[in-house]
């Protein structure tokens, strides 16, 4: 799994955070990177329909967060986003088949196809995007759909996101002093 790279500072997120800072802005960052994919996807006319937003699924004693939940009316199946900043919030492939296997169970409708799960990482210089879908034996990767956003396209639109985010939170620093120095 791809995880945040690090720049010359030694931050995560390439801001200039101390101590007891970070959890509240990385929690503000993803937030506006998860609002600012949400509007994008939501702009582009393909066919998805707005189903939920930090939608928390509970298996066992174990809890996970999708950060988008669509669905895709062409497609008829719904669509689990999760968003990666960095490596404090990971998803793996076992924690997405299992948020994939409770949707199918609890959440399908009959007259739809199972559940897709993507998990994007918006890295400091690289973007990584994963389309699972469930399988008899797990998840696997899954052909990327043409009625989808373009490959391509969606990791531009994640590292412009995650830039714009950067921006915001590091132009506040003068005017902000409690959360960043």
């Amino acid at each position: 799994m791809a995880k945040w790279n690090m720049n010359e500072s030694g931050n995560r997120a390439g801001l200039p955070v101390q101590g007891d800072a970070w959890p509240a802005l990385a929690h503000e960052l993803q937030a506006a990177v998860v609002g600012d994919m949400e509007s994008f996807v939501m702009g582009l006319d393909v066919g998805f329909a707005f189903v939920g937003r930090q939608k928390v699924i509970k298996v066992d004693d174990a809890s996970h967060t999708l950060d988008l939940l669509l669905f895709h009316r062409k497609l008829r199946r719904l669509v689990a986003i999760s968003v990666l900043l960095d490596e404090s919030r990971p998803i793996s492939e076992d924690q997405m088949e299992a948020c994939l296997r409770w949707l199918d169970k609890f959440e399908r409708r009959s007259h739809e196809g199972t559940p897709l799960g993507m998990i994007v990482c918006a890295a400091m210089q690289a973007e990584y995007i994963q389309l699972l879908e469930l399988a008899d034996t797990g998840v696997q990767a899954a052909p990327y759909p043409t009625d989808l956003p373009p490959r391509a396209v969606l990791a531009q639109r994640l590292q412009q996101a995650s830039r714009r985010a950067r921006a915001r939170i590091a132009q506040r620093a003068p005017h902000d002093p409690g959360t960043m120095p």
